[in-house]
């Protein structure tokens, strides 16, 4: 990916997901939607066409505002974090360790079922993170999940090495100590 080029020496991209096209078509619907509603509300007069304005116009903000917080998702997954960006006029950005994720969660609407595609909601340091318009959510979902896995894995084993080094040190220091003091005992007991 081209916004994505702060790999670390050795990382490798294991996954790219973005929404596609087809996350515009639900937008351009309502938007449409909104503008035949407009329409119709100039075409009639006095207070129904204040009703129709009162409600159409806060609808169309919430439509504006949803839509734009929620479109233009794409994830990375490599092998070492999972780096996300999702917005179009804010955008919002994620980049955790994957040793950080606690879970990774998907949504799926009964048309997302069909196509595929769904929300991928990820819990890392203590926040959630959702990307909507992800296609092959399950697929991601997977993916990373495996990877975290992986990486969770790596660290129990260094970190069960670290501690049997430790006690390792810890048992041939005891051990000096009783033979250091048996010898000491001995001399004392010689004089």
């Amino acid at each position: 990916m081209k916004r994505f080029d702060r790999l670390s020496e050795g990382e490798k991209i294991l996954l790219t997901a973005r929404s596609g096209w087809r996350s515009y078509i639900q937008p351009v619907c309502v938007a449409g939607i909104l503008g035949f509603l407009t329409y119709v509300a100039f075409q009639f007069g006095g207070i129904l066409r204040l009703l129709q304005l009162a409600i159409i116009i806060p609808l169309a903000g919430w439509a504006i505002r949803f839509y734009a917080l929620r479109l233009r998702a794409f994830l990375v997954l490599t092998d070492r974090r999972v780096y996300g960006e999702m917005g179009f006029f804010v955008t919002r950005t994620m980049e955790v360790p994957l040793s950080q994720v606690g879970g990774v969660y998907i949504e799926q609407n009964p048309i997302g079922k069909i196509t595929g595609r769904g929300t991928v909601a990820i819990s890392a340091a203590g926040s959630l993170f959702t990307f909507a318009h992800i296609p092959a959510c399950v697929k991601v979902r997977d993916a990373m999940m495996k990877q975290v896995e992986l990486v969770q894995d790596e660290d129990d084993r260094r970190h069960n090495e670290a501690m049997a080094t430790a006690i390792a040190k810890a048992g041939s220091r005891s051990a000096q100590g009783r033979r250091h003091r048996r010898e000491g005992k001995r001399m004392r007991r010689g004089r």
